[in-house]
C-alpha cells in the first residue's frame, strides 16, 4: 500500500456526496464529505491521494482551474488541514473547466489555452 494513489473525486458543494453511476462505489464528494474520506484514508495508511475538481461552471478560459477559490484548491486545503502528511497530486487538465470543448484534450501555451 505504500505506493497506492487514491483518487477522489471533489465538488463545490458543502456538504453530501453523489455516487458515479459509471463507478460503482465512487462519489463525487462535497467539501464536508472529503474531509471524512481524507480522515480515512490517513487511517487506513494510502500515502497519497489525487483530486480530480468538479467545477460550478466553465468558462472559455478554464478560469476556475486557476481560482485561488477553485474547488481543488479548497480540496487542498482540506486534505492538507485533516491530514497534514498526506501526498495531495492534482489532476491538471483543464478540459473539465472549459465551456465548449472542441477536443477531448487541451494545453497551455503562451499563457492562453489551446485545444
Amino acid at each position: 500500500a505504500n505506493d497506492l494513489i487514491y483518487p477522489l473525486f471533489v465538488t463545490h458543494e458543502k456538504t453530501g456526496k453523489n455516487p458515479v453511476n459509471s463507478m460503482p462505489g465512487v462519489y463525487q464528494l462535497s467539501q464536508s464529505a472529503l474531509r471524512d474520506e481524507i480522515r480515512e484514508v490517513s487511517l487506513l495508511g494510502i500515502p497519497a491521494v489525487i483530486l480530480f475538481g468538479l467545477p460550478s461552471q466553465k468558462d472559455s478560459a478554464g478560469s476556475l482551474a486557476y481560482h485561488s477559490n477553485g474547488v481543488v484548491q479548497q480540496a487542498i486545503k482540506i486534505a492538507k488541514d485533516t491530514a497534514p502528511n498526506l501526498m495531495v497530486i492534482t489532476d491538471v487538465c483543464l478540459c473539465i473547466y472549459i465551456l465548449f470543448m472542441a477536443f477531448n484534450f487541451c494545453i497551455i501555451q503562451k499563457s492562453e489555452i489551446q485545444t
